[in-house]
This record gives structure tokens, sequence and C-alpha cells, in this order.
């Protein structure tokens, strides 16, 4: 059951990340946000969430989800820079 929930959750990922990468950002923060209530700390999902917020310039919801994948992994150099913009961005 756990196999088929994290197969789901990858298709579902792969299919915002299409989205994202066409330009459909409200499609893809769409799903990014269904998945999240099921996999909170899916890093990937949250990475793309927040750089979806970036590009859309909601700053400071970007700022929060670089601040959380920073808490998952503090040694991914793009989510430091997507932090660093975002805070020079809500000033």
């Amino acid at each position: 059951h756990e196999l088929i929930k994290e197969n789901m959750a990858t298709i579902s990922y792969d299919e915002a990340e299409r989205l994202a990468l066409s330009g459909n950002f409200v499609e893809a923060e769409r799903i990014c946000e269904a998945l999240l209530p099921h996999f909170p700390d899916h890093f990937s999902t949250l990475y793309l969430l927040g750089s979806i917020k970036f590009m859309t310039g909601r700053f400071e919801e970007s700022r929060e989800l670089c601040i959380r994948l920073i808490e998952l992994d503090d040694g991914n150099a793009d989510v430091f820079n997507i932090l660093r913009v975002s805070i020079v961005n809500v000033r």
C-alpha cells in the first residue's frame, strides 16, 4: 500500500514538474499543494512549489518554503540562492 502511494506521488510530481516547465504554474502549484498533506517532507515537491511561488512574485511564500527546505537539507545551494533573492524582494 505504501509503495502504491509513493508511486502515485512520483507520477503526480512528474506531472507538476512538466506543467511548471511548460509555464502552467497554476496547475503545477495545485498538484504540489495536493501532494504536500500526504508527503510533507518531499523535498522535490517543496522545492518546485517554492520555485513556482518565487517565479510568480510571491517572495514571502517562497521564503517560507526555502526555510522549510533548509531544515530538510541545509546543503542545497539552489535553495539558499532562492532564499537570498526572496528576502531581498520581500523588503
